[in-house]
């Protein structure tokens, strides 16, 4: 995206000593167009003298600087350069840009699958089956270890907390925040499944799809630098509408199904939401796992592989 800067990776261990021993003559290097900093939090000095050379520039977009550590990154920019950057948080690949690069997974028209998107999976040869050891044996934890590292996870970007939505509301409303893995790809392994054809039987299908969704209603928002304000609702009598999607103070409510066939009563629960609703709301969506997007009985039902172009 930025050809004309020069690309520095601060994993380097030549390039790491030089920006930390001499951090001004390192950036006094990038004079013309700056320059993409990437594993800037391998060397937290530079922050600093990142600000002052901004402030005496006083040029947008100069530096790029990425990372790979998230807290370390965050700290650093909070810190030094608040004010001076402008934050994008770029999960791994959507079905969107999979597709518009020609990598989106070949189903032959079955069900959706739990394909990983990070980048060196995308980009080949590793077999998918290579791609979450690492991650997988963090991930086995016991509930009450994996609560204590909650934090951990959400700001590594393994896990995301779906928020309850519960203003303008008059009934009693769930309040505990529902938990999904980032990637339906590591969700995948770590249920087990090694094919689109155990998928496609599994007993957590329905629980896969329903991640797949909604990461990529996470990914549409963070890779255009906005916030992904979506919940879910759900009442102490069960009644639960899947998603909502906040949009310039309407809501969006989607319901989701694995299904490959549209069934009238998988409206159930978008009709009573509309019913209890007091606020302005938008054409309710069923994403499902079929081929075929039309209007169902007021209904907006939504093919799962067109749901980037309704995004």
């Amino acid at each position: 995206m930025f050809p004309d800067k020069p690309y520095i990776s601060l994993e380097d261990p030549d390039e790491r000593e030089f920006a930390t021993v001499d951090p001004r003559r390192f950036l006094a290097r990038f004079d013309a167009n700056g320059a993409v900093l990437d594993e800037i939090q391998r060397c937290p000095a530079l922050f600093s003298y990142l600000q002052a050379l901004v402030d005496s520039r006083q040029r947008m977009g100069d530096f790029v600087l990425t990372g790979s550590q998230q807290p370390g990154l965050v700290s650093g920019l909070t810190q030094s350069l608040a004010g001076r950057v402008g934050l994008v948080q770029l999960l791994p690949f959507s079905m969107g840009e999979l597709a518009a690069a020609g990598r989106a997974p070949d189903t032959g028209g079955a069900r959706p699958v739990a394909v990983p998107a990070f980048p060196a999976l995308v980009r080949g040869p590793l077999e998918p089956v290579a791609q979450p050891q690492r991650a997988g044996r963090r991930l086995w934890l016991t509930h009450v270890t994996a609560r204590a590292w909650l934090t951990v996870l959400e700001a590594s970007y393994l896990v995301l907390l779906l928020r309850p939505y519960q203003r303008n509301f008059g009934k009693r409303l769930v309040k505990t925040p529902k938990l999904y893995l980032l990637d339906p790809g590591l969700m995948a392994w770590l249920l087990g499944i090694r094919s689109a054809e155990t998928l496609g039987t599994h007993a957590q299908r329905g629980a896969l799809f329903e991640t797949l969704i909604v990461t990529e209603c996470v990914k549409h928002a963070f890779h255009r630098g906005e916030a992904a304000d979506l919940y879910f609702w759900r009442d102490g009598a069960g009644l639960e509408v899947d998603l909502l999607r906040e949009r310039e103070g309407r809501l969006q409510p989607m319901e989701l199904k694995s299904g490959a066939t549209f069934a009238s009563d998988w409206l159930g629960p978008l009709r009573r939401w509309q019913a209890l609703a007091d606020t302005p709301a938008e054409t309710p969506w069923l994403v499902y796992g079929g081929n075929q997007s039309a209007e169902r009985q007021g209904v907006q039902a939504i093919a799962w592989r067109d749901l980037p172009d309704r995004l």
